[in-house]
């Protein structure tokens, strides 16, 4: 072998080895949320979430794929309605079902994406000064494998905090601007 072969492989042997002790350190959240203030009474925010037809009003995946199809049950408020989309590369295809809704307080939903482990989400309005704070989490299935749990579930949690961090904060600006 080479030296210049030898150098690659050791450098590559390394960087694996440096993947997997990074992996091992970052943290092993399951679930990721974004909290901010909307300027409107909990009156107000909960039929915007809890009316899966207000969705398109503030939903930051509609402003992603403006052309994506959507479909919605008969009823498309509270527990048990539900919408599925079809979308570009940049929204895919899912469907998401209200599971429960306290009035003014909470709404807990099923996320079914793509081919990915269901979802659970939630919308937690508490009454602020000058309006609600709206809470919006999801919480991913950990892997059944605890091997590939520990090896990945770090990067599995950087990754949602990247990509959904910078749709829930947008979600929830849209929301603001929609409840005024």
């Amino acid at each position: 072998m080479g030296s210049l072969t030898k150098t690659f492989f050791s450098l590559f042997c390394l960087f694996i080895i440096a993947f997997l002790v990074v992996g091992f350190l970052l943290p092993r959240e399951n679930s990721f949320s974004v909290t901010k203030p909307v300027s409107a009474s909990p009156e107000k925010v909960f039929p915007m979430i809890n009316d899966l037809n207000n969705w398109e009003q503030w939903s930051p995946w509609k402003e992603k794929d403006p052309n994506m199809t959507q479909a919605y049950s008969e009823i498309t408020l509270g527990k048990d309605a539900w919408y599925s989309w079809k979308g570009d590369k940049n929204v895919g295809y899912g469907k998401l079902t209200i599971l429960e809704a306290i009035p003014n307080e909470k709404i807990e939903t099923l996320l079914n994406y793509e081919d990915h482990s269901p979802a659970k989400g939630s919308f937690v309005l508490t009454p602020a000064e000058n309006g609600t704070n709206v809470t919006w989490t999801i919480e991913l299935q950990s892997s059944k494998n605890p091997i590939i749990s520990k090896l990945f579930g770090g990067y599995r949690y950087l990754m949602m905090k990247f990509f959904l961090g910078k749709d829930f904060n947008k979600g929830l600006e849209n929301l603001n601007k929609a409840c005024q």
